[in-house]
């Protein structure tokens, strides 16, 4: 539900709003198929609940973190609180997140992802599934931002900035082109917990095409569009610029709603 402001606290001149949850319904040909709740402490996410269209507890994750504030790891359970999956990250003296880990609900590694700094601007990955060892390097920027994904030699992805809000993404399928807002932002930025480095997000998806690209950025999307795909975003925004309700379209077609509270 949507938070309400007392008249006291809205009228302080030093007051602004820190995010606490936030709710999104899911649907699928009109239907309700899924609630998802996550709570925010200090404007980290915390804790995330999952119940399906009866109202019935699915599953459940938690968010865990270092001294200096930054994500540690993410850890899925069952309602009655066994565990399904494990992501652990390792961070370098300068932030930058240099090794993941995830693990299955026995404790085995799924995935291991070592991350190379290298002197020119690039970074190479390197992964284990299994006995199975692969390869990518990520090109960065003179901003520090990734824009490249390598695969063999090959430019798999090509992402295009306006300063740091990504415009363009391009693959080998399909272009997509992003329009944001001219004013609104989101109130929570994954740069504040997965250390300062800008390219720890992509690097922590292991994948320029499997990251919310949105998420690089804290302006509010309103289009993202391709050949095959339309998204359409609608707002709601309070006295700070800040969401209230985000309604998220489809190819034309209702796929979830947000709610967002504020403290």
């Amino acid at each position: 539900m949507i938070s309400c402001l007392s008249e006291e606290i809205e009228s302080s001149p030093n007051y602004f709003p820190i995010l606490s949850r936030i709710e999104r319904l899911s649907f699928e040909g009109g239907s309700l198929t899924e609630r998802m709740i996550i709570k925010f402490n200090s404007n980290k996410p915390t804790f995330a609940s999952f119940y399906d269209n009866y109202g019935q507890l699915k599953s459940i994750i938690k968010w865990s973190y270092f001294k200096n504030n930054y994500l540690s790891s993410i850890k899925a359970y069952l309602p009655d609180g066994t565990s399904t999956l494990e992501t652990n990250i390792i961070y370098d003296s300068e932030n930058r997140i240099v090794k993941t880990e995830r693990k299955d609900k026995k404790g085995i590694y799924l995935s291991i992802s070592n991350f190379k700094y290298n002197k020119d601007n690039t970074i190479t990955c390197y992964t284990e599934r299994g006995k199975k060892l692969s390869s990518k390097l990520f090109v960065v920027n003179n901003r520090g931002m990734i824009e490249k994904e390598l695969v063999n030699g090959n430019v798999n992805v090509l992402v295009e900035y306006d300063n740091f809000s990504p415009v363009k993404l391009k693959t080998f399928s399909d272009t997509y082109t992003y329009k944001y807002m001219e004013k609104g932002y989101f109130p929570f930025s994954f740069d504040k917990i997965l250390g300062s480095s800008k390219v720890n997000l992509i690097l922590f998806n292991n994948s320029i095409e499997n990251t919310l690209i949105q998420d690089l950025s804290v302006r509010l999307p309103i289009k993202i569009l391709s050949k095959s795909e339309t998204e359409d975003y609608v707002y709601i925004l309070n006295q700070y610029n800040l969401p209230v309700t985000k309604k998220y379209y489809y190819n034309g077609n209702l796929h979830s709603e947000y709610y967002y509270s504020y403290k």
